[in-house]
């Protein structure tokens, strides 16, 4: 007999029923499968394929009932990005066959998801949301974001790689030439920082930030109240171009130095002449 030529590759969505629509016509001697190139952005689990010979629509055959499910990629966090706490972030995702999403993260490039506040059942069109990262966020370097179709959780997309939830750190004092630091006396150093962090490094110049040293040498990070005493400023080297830095220890890139220089005095005590001396 003969061989079949062309034939025509079809789609249903109501089972096989009346609802075909053409996908190609293909020839049969192309081989015995066909890449679909674009699948329909529908939800629908009553699909069937049916291929059928072109010049004997008596000759065909159809597939068994199939579902063509959703799809959610989360484009942006998608690795290596810095998030201060605090600030307001665009994530981003493409959906299709999608019509809710809800949006989670993780802080520990784990498994356990904390749902977004006001990140549910957000219109998937959309493609974004801005988020709004609490002040009091943990500080993180592994960092994830999740987006699911809020009807069906299996269906998701984590970003691709860790980014990092940084800290907003200002330093407060000394930063000013009114800020007179005493060698050898003591001087607290105040800070704020937006985003959660055990401590802080505490670093001095005394030449404009071109070399530091640590406040405490024998402790070179401190807890992060805000406040720090420093209980006897180093005289080594006296200066009127000082700076303090204050730095997220995990990652000290992550930083913030006093506005403008301040001095670092020595002290002068007159000890003769006195009342007495004649």
């Amino acid at each position: 007999g003969s061989l079949i030529g062309d034939v025509y590759v079809k789609y249903s969505t109501d089972d096989g029923g009346s609802q075909w629509t053409n996908i190609s016509t293909v020839t049969a001697d192309e081989g015995d499968n066909y890449i679909w190139p674009v699948v329909p952005g529908i939800k629908n689990n009553l699909m069937r394929i049916s291929v059928t010979d072109k010049n004997d629509t008596n000759t065909t055959d159809m597939s068994s009932q199939f579902e063509i499910i959703g799809d959610v990629v989360v484009t942006t966090p998608n690795g290596g990005q810095n998030w201060p706490a605090g600030t307001v972030k665009e994530i981003k995702w493409d959906a299709n066959a999608v019509s809710l999403v809800t949006i989670s993260y993780n802080l520990t490039n784990g498994t356990s998801w904390t749902m977004i506040p006001g990140g549910d059942n957000l219109t998937a069109a959309n493609e974004s949301y801005n988020w709004t990262i609490p002040d009091n966020m943990t500080v993180t370097q592994a960092a994830l974001i999740k987006i699911e179709d809020s009807e069906n959780s299996t269906l998701n997309d984590t970003s691709n790689a860790t980014f990092s939830i940084i800290p907003d750190i200002n330093v407060l004092h000394p930063e000013t030439q009114s800020d007179v630091l005493i060698a050898e006396e003591g001087y607290e150093i105040s800070w704020s920082a937006k985003g959660d962090m055990e401590n802080v490094t505490l670093e001095y110049s005394t030449d404009t930030g071109g070399n530091w040293s640590y406040v405490n040498p024998a402790m070179h990070d401190v807890p992060n109240t805000g406040t720090y005493d420093w209980a006897s400023v180093n005289g080594t080297a006296l200066s009127k171009n000082c700076l303090i830095k204050v730095s997220y220890p995990a990652n000290t890139s992550f930083n913030n130095t006093s506005n403008a220089t301040f001095p670092i005095r020595g002290e002068l005590t007159l000890t003769r002449p006195v009342e007495a001396d004649e």
